[in-house]
């Protein structure tokens, strides 16, 4: 255990810079985009004073403003999807440089004297902290985002909504705010197999170098149709919890064959 905390906490501490670099860039970027669409209102707001009519007539044909339209804007929106892709790629980074970088550090991993799977478990947990402070970093940082929308207004001018209302607007928001708590769990086992699975296709490709990678391929896009599939053609014919049974049942098979496959792999075919 103690060997497993260790290696989490320095494949944590290798990407700490880039990550708090990655999570400033998620608040600024964001909150330029609200900026923008603060500026723009303004000058509506403006215009219509031009013309003789108060705030108050302006608020009696268009109504208060709130930030949950700013949730659409594509840029508000990529920031936060440019976050999770790189995150995503840095998943298949975090393996492959202790390979081929300029210290090839994965000789020294492999003959620590501890199971060889603490280090799979090691980058697999880094990467999911890795996810989920990027969706609760976006979570926090939206009362900031609307506290600095509100300030310029006039109270009367802008309504409070709930964080909520913002989130459904952003395109990838069903990671962020799922609609039930089956939804919910669902969710999170769709993403640990989809991490385990490129894993293991990684451990794969490692084991048999060139000529795995045509195997680790085969492998992925099988354990893609293992787990849709079913899904697909079953889930008109069944209730919600019978549903929810067989997509457990599925993610538990799925999740041992993973492990079984990579620690095989990493135990025999993986050689320093």
């Amino acid at each position: 255990m103690m060997t497993y905390l260790r290696l989490t906490h320095f494949e944590l501490r290798r990407f700490l810079p880039t990550y708090v670099g990655l999570l400033l860039f998620l608040l600024v970027g964001q909150l330029l985009v609200v900026f923008r669409n603060q500026q723009i209102e303004l000058g509506g707001i403006a215009a219509f004073i031009k013309e003789g009519k108060t705030v108050d007539h302006f608020l009696a044909e268009h109504g208060p403003f709130t930030m949950a339209p700013v949730g659409l804007s594509i840029i508000y929106q990529g920031a936060f999807i440019i976050v999770l892709t790189i995150i995503t790629l840095y998943s298949l980074f975090i393996w492959y440089r202790d390979w081929y970088g300029k210290n090839t550090i994965i000789y020294r991993l492999l003959t620590l004297p501890h199971a060889r799977l603490s280090l799979f478990w090691a980058k697999f947990t880094t990467i999911a902290l890795l996810w989920l402070g990027a969706i609760t970093w976006q979570i926090s940082i939206i009362p900031i985002q609307q506290l600095f929308y509100e300030m310029r207004f006039p109270t009367e001018a802008v309504t409070s909504v709930p964080i909520y209302s913002v989130l459904k607007n952003i395109n990838p928001s069903l990671f962020i705010h799922p609609a039930n708590t089956v939804e919910m769990i669902t969710l999170f086992q769709g993403g640990i197999l989809f991490l385990l699975t490129l894993f293991t296709m990684i451990v794969i490709e490692r084991a048999y170098h060139f000529t795995g990678i045509v195997p680790a391929i085969i492998y992925g896009v099988c354990i893609y149709a293992i787990t849709t599939f079913p899904s697909q053609w079953f889930h008109s014919y069944m209730y919600p919890s019978e549903r929810f049974f067989l997509d457990s049942t599925i993610f538990l098979l799925v999740m041992a064959m993973n492990l079984l496959i990579a620690h095989r792999l990493m135990k025999t075919r993986i050689t320093v």
